[in-house]
């Protein structure tokens, strides 16, 4: 039943014409506002879709020694330091939003997959194209030469990875930026980065491309050097000697950032129960300047085995290094500035030249099927 307004009873003309005001601008507001809520909808879609919007860069480093030591507890001989690695290396420079959340992936153009533009004729492909094993997408059609051979990953732009951009400055990542896990290639993580965070720091200038963005992030690794900081604030690598929290921060902040916040994360021993230094994160501006890191972060790698975690206020360990040793042939032939030392307190570490690797015991054993299980390496974040 629809009411006319202008057939109410005892209702003058100028009443009549005022509730119709009325009503016109409530229609109005109501257009209005489904036109924000329908606004914020695809906004929203747009960014769920991998925007690459981002406000600042977390630059982080970790310590290749202690990242060694934790993942052979682990799995023995399944993390290697290579040959002239430095002794703080780089393990990522990532664009972060201020409220902790990161953009991932930003493969942009053609390169990128999206399956709401498949909305049209999805019922189709299912029908017609679909899969048939649990755990894994479509089939696809492949392009393919006469010779028998056939193009693959032919992301365009600056979402496919070129390893050979990275030839004037390979030599300099290979110490700077080393992959650290036997059985991948040199490349791998650089691969990885640039995939995962490469891609979607791309809309800034300075970082477009990959000799752009690994190239500053090595000029951050030489201007912003955890090692020189550390020892210049008196945390210096020991066997003996913890450390507290605060002086790790004090030493770091003074010499590198002006004061402004940094993250610490350290990697716990499970066979001594001890906390090991190995991770610091500086954050800097879209300028590279140093800025307070904002205490949210989704940044923490808990599906990884073993993973990164808060530092506690004191007993943190800052072990002798095992990387950057002059004349050292590799980490698994067991170079260290002290050899003896070195095995003394570092019983996980690679063997010297004729000496017996880590033993396989139970534990060692059922966490090895453990990471069978969960396969994410410690560096793939």
């Amino acid at each position: 039943m629809t009411l006319q307004i202008d057939t109410l009873p005892g209702a003058s003309s100028a009443y009549i014409t005022a509730l119709q005001r009325k009503c016109h601008a409530v229609i109005l507001f109501k257009m209005c506002l489904s036109a924000c809520v329908l606004s914020a909808v695809l906004v929203g879609q747009v960014f769920a879709r991998g925007s690459d919007h981002f406000d600042y860069f977390i630059f982080a480093q970790i310590y290749p020694t202690a990242v060694c030591q934790v993942d052979n507890r682990v799995t023995p001989d399944s993390c290697e330091i290579p040959n002239r690695t430095a002794n703080w290396t780089i393990h990522g420079l990532w664009p972060t939003r201020r409220d902790g959340s990161y953009p991932r992936f930003c493969h942009s153009g053609k390169g990128r997959f999206r399956p709401d533009d498949l909305t049209p004729i999805e019922n189709t492909l299912e029908v017609g194209w679909p899969n048939l094993f649990t755990g894994k997408s479509k089939t696809s059609l492949w392009p393919t030469r006469r010779d028998g051979s056939y193009p693959r990953f032919c992301h365009s732009g600056k979402g496919r990875f070129r390893p050979d951009d990275l030839t004037p400055i390979e030599n300099t990542l290979e110490v700077g930026w080393p992959n650290l896990f036997t059985g991948k290639s040199k490349t791998s993580l650089w691969k990885h980065e640039w995939d995962k965070h490469g891609t979607c720091a791309a809309s800034l200038p300075s970082t477009s491309g990959e000799l752009n963005f690994f190239g500053v992030s090595l000029r951050l690794h030489e201007q912003y050097s955890v090692e020189d900081a550390l020892q210049q604030g008196g945390i210096i690598a020991s066997n003996d000697q913890t450390y507290h929290l605060m002086d790790i921060n004090k030493a770091i902040q003074s010499a590198l950032t002006n004061g402004h916040t940094i993250k610490v994360h350290c990697l716990k021993d499970r066979m001594s129960g001890t906390h090991l230094l190995a991770d610091i994160r500086i954050c800097v501006d879209k300028d590279f300047q140093p800025i307070d890191c904002y205490t949210k972060s989704s940044r923490f790698t808990r599906a990884a085995m073993p993973s990164y975690e808060q530092c506690p206020d004191e007993g943190i360990r800052y072990i002798p290094s095992a990387s950057g040793v002059v004349d050292r042939q590799s980490s698994k032939e067991g170079v260290a500035t002290d050899k003896q030392s070195f095995y003394k307190y570092h019983p996980t570490a690679p063997p010297a030249v004729g000496a017996s690797g880590p033993k396989w015991t139970l534990f060692s054993v059922f966490q090895f099927l453990s990471r069978l299980l969960n396969p994410i390496k410690l560096l793939k974040f």
